[in-house]
């Protein structure tokens, strides 16, 4: 008994790329450049078309500058905000002025990193 399965007899045109023998590829290739051809738009259209996309996109580029500057802004009030907090937290806590400065760099780290300066007019408001 002759299986259909394991014959070969379906795939003798190995041409074809899909293996499927009932398609043509010239047929393929004036069917795409006929379906081409009447997707094209004239001259009036395209300049109607062009007008559109770059209305859209100045449009576009307006917005993404209007949260850009919100962007801009918000950042600039958070720094305000953070310049504020640390100069109350500087006039809450005790000032002590130093005036030898020599044995700073025997400091511990710490006690290096807390170190502030500021200026005479900053220590003038607060005391």
């Amino acid at each position: 008994m002759d299986n259909a399965i394991f014959s070969n007899t379906k795939f003798t045109n190995t041409s074809r790329i899909s293996g499927r023998q009932w398609k043509d590829e010239e047929a393929l290739k004036s069917k795409l450049k006929t379906f081409a051809m009447s997707k094209r738009v004239n001259f009036k259209n395209r300049l109607i078309e062009r007008e559109e996309r770059k209305r859209v996109h100045l449009l576009e580029k307006s917005i993404h500058e209007e949260i850009k500057s919100k962007k801009r802004a918000k950042t600039r009030n958070t720094e305000l905000k953070y310049k504020r907090k640390i100069e109350f937290e500087m006039r809450s806590s005790g000032i002590q002025v130093i005036k030898k400065t020599e044995n700073i760099r025997r400091w511990n780290k710490k006690a290096r990193n807390l170190l502030r300066t500021v200026s005479p007019e900053f220590i003038n408001s607060i005391t």
